[in-house]
């Protein structure tokens, strides 16, 4: 006997075995923990630029500018 002689000899069976997989992945499906705003961490970007006895505006001028 194979395996597939199984499942066309028993049609009520096989009928019930494939409600219980269907039920049990709606019950799986619905249960699944789905958030609708998940919680995104967004990326930021930090520059740094120094120049040592420039004052403010040099350093908005020359630096700043460039970058």
């Amino acid at each position: 006997m194979k395996f597939t002689d199984l499942f066309i000899q028993r049609p009520i069976t096989t009928t019930l075995i494939m409600t219980g997989i269907l039920i049990f992945g709606l019950l799986s499906y619905f249960s699944l923990p789905v958030s609708n705003l998940p919680a995104v961490e967004y990326p930021t970007i930090n520059v740094s630029a120094s120049l040592p006895g420039a004052n403010p505006d040099v350093m908005a001028s020359s630096v700043a500018a460039a970058l």
